[in-house]
């Protein structure tokens, strides 16, 4: 069984890292968009 601090932590760091996925996986929709825009004259 796993005691409260550590399934605090796990949740933690487990929340911490989607924050960095979600951040890049934006971060490259944006590049994305910003390729298939026209160019703007």
């Amino acid at each position: 069984m796993l005691s409260l601090y550590e399934l605090n932590t796990m949740l933690t760091n487990d929340s911490l890292a989607n924050d960095k996925a979600l951040k890049s996986i934006k971060k490259q929709r944006r590049i994305i968009t910003d390729i298939n825009l026209p160019p703007k004259s």
